[in-house]
């Protein structure tokens, strides 16, 4: 009889056990709701930069700073709430790690250990916080893809920024070049090179939000954002982006075409033939500095900054010469 009630007693926690662990699987997968919309509001700010549109904000200056600090405060108490660490340990925060620890040992051998400290401190560690947040915070699907269509909106923006200053030809860089960035010379996006190989980036993620999504509307919208970034990228005259673009087309071209390989060749040389055909008349010419600079200023300062950038790299191959220290070998003007 005993056993009898000790197997009905067994048999009634079972279910209430099950219960318990799927509340703890329900609390894990959603937990850190504050701390995302932190993470959220934070990088809206980086991106859009609020206080610089509108000049009621402009005192708010170091408005992400606060909101960084704020998620941080309420992320670390629920973490350890949650899982009773301070991080979860999949293989990429191990790296970053890593690299963290590699970083700091390089600042004892750098040219200039103040320099490196200091970035170190004050950009290095940055990063690397709200890249742990990231991992941690961002624990569902849902969750990835409204950062995935934030900084598809930001892109968008700085997309159309591009293109109506090239139409009204407010050319701020080198006299032929634009800028996404909605104040000009500021933000993220205050240089062409940094905005172009950031299109490059969402441009194969729009394309694969254009194959997970079913609805046809927002398939016509994902396909319109791919275009405006690919002129946005145009219109920067932008090197580094051209050849982003380039690879990423292959990449994704290989990728797709699995099942016919030499029709997707075919297909992407036709593309890339019509892109050049169609791009600005000096961009053209602006991409043929990439094999032969041909006196370009600035694609020869880019090649002497390479084979400098070897030549360190190769006399200094384990700690380099330490963060923030590569100007003081670099060649100067």
């Amino acid at each position: 009889m005993r056993s009898i009630a000790a197997k009905n007693q067994n048999a009634t926690s079972l279910p209430a056990s099950g219960a318990l662990i799927k509340k703890e699987n329900w609390l894990l997968k959603r937990g850190h709701v504050f701390s995302y919309a932190g993470l959220f509001l934070f990088t809206a700010v980086l991106y859009f930069r609020p206080y610089e549109i509108f000049p009621s904000l402009a005192g708010l200056s170091s408005m992400a700073f606060w909101i960084a600090i704020a998620t941080v405060s309420i992320f670390i108490p629920t973490q350890f709430a949650l899982e009773g660490t301070l991080t979860a340990r999949p293989r990429e925060v191990n790296f970053i790690l890593l690299l963290t620890v590699a970083a700091l040992v390089s600042i004892v051998f750098a040219i200039s250990p103040v320099d490196a400290w200091n970035t170190f401190n004050e950009l290095y560690m940055k990063v690397v916080l709200m890249f742990i947040i990231t991992v941690n915070v961002v624990r569902t699907p849902r969750r990835l893809k409204g950062l995935m269509l934030l900084a598809l909106s930001a892109s968008v923006v700085v997309s159309i920024s591009a293109i109506n200053d090239y139409r009204l030809g407010n050319f701020t860089v080198e006299g032929y070049r634009v800028t996404g960035s909605i104040q000009k010379g500021s933000g993220m996006f205050g240089d062409p090179n940094d905005m172009a190989l950031t299109l490059v980036m969402m441009i194969p993620i729009t394309i694969a939000l254009f194959f997970t999504s079913r609805n046809v509307i927002k398939k016509i919208l994902y396909i319109v954002c791919v275009l405006l970034m690919i002129l946005g990228i145009t219109f920067t005259f932008s090197r580094g982006g051209f050849l982003g673009l380039v690879g990423m087309g292959i990449a994704l071209a290989w990728k797709l075409g699995r099942r016919n390989r030499f029709l997707m060749s075919v297909a992407i040389v036709v593309a890339l033939a019509g892109f050049l055909v169609l791009a600005p008349g000096n961009y053209r010419s602006r991409m043929a500095t990439i094999t032969s600079h041909g006196g370009e200023a600035s694609a020869m300062s880019r090649q002497e900054l390479l084979k400098r950038s070897i030549i360190i790299a190769l006399k200094n191959p384990l700690t380099g010469v330490g963060m923030g220290n590569f100007g003081i070998v670099s060649i100067r003007n």
